[in-house]
């Protein structure tokens, strides 16, 4: 971004300018003691100071892609049916919509685990000064059965697609984004296997 195609300068120069702080020093804080403290001409006070700006703004239409590499190659063949659980974080202070499409080795999209819409993940959660300590789960389970099974046995990738947008963005209702918010995604597979008893 540049101040040709966005207005990125007008956002970077607005709002504070200029931190003012300040410092009281005492000698001897814990009292008298046999050596006491004694200031020269070279003495010296070092301070550091650590400073956290948030990003401020509103956003939609806010993509996030992700790529996970998979192979299912060694699954049973007796395998007739499998449940995926998922659990998604979102840390965000935005509400998001999450699709996970399955592809070959070339990454073309061969089917999607979700239908449309895609699933809903809710905002993560805000303390009073208006900062995510909580992200919100949300948790589902996906059956896969019969073409899309076989889809996802076959899927050499999963691409995780998730669009974001901030609470009200469109009515530009602002939040606060820091660099420790995140998104998270653990995915489980149960597998139903049909077994022919002579087989045993």
């Amino acid at each position: 971004f540049d101040n040709s195609n966005s207005n990125i300068e007008d956002v970077l120069n607005d709002g504070t300018k200029k931190i003012v702080w300040g410092i009281v020093a005492l000698t001897s804080p814990d009292g008298p003691t046999p050596n006491l403290n004694f200031i020269s001409h070279n003495s010296r006070v070092a301070v550091q100071t650590a400073i956290t700006l948030p990003l401020k703004g509103y956003a939609w239409d806010w993509l996030f892609k992700d790529t996970l590499s998979i192979d299912l190659s060694d699954s049973p063949e007796e395998l007739v049916e499998a449940t995926l659980h998922l659990v998604m974080a979102n840390g965000f202070p935005m509400v998001a919509n999450a699709q996970i499409y399955m592809t070959d080795s070339i990454q073309q999209v061969t089917d999607s685990l979700f239908g449309e819409p895609a699933l809903f993940l809710e905002s993560g959660i805000l303390n009073g000064e208006g900062i995510v300590d909580q992200a919100k789960k949300t948790t589902t389970d996906i059956k896969l059965k019969d073409e899309k099974l076989k889809h996802f046995l076959a899927a050499k990738y999963l691409i995780v697609r998730i669009g974001l947008e901030t609470t009200n963005g469109q009515q530009q209702q602002v939040v606060q984004i820091y660099d420790d918010y995140t998104l998270g995604l653990i995915i489980g597979i149960k597998g139903k296997v049909t077994v022919n008893p002579d087989d045993l």
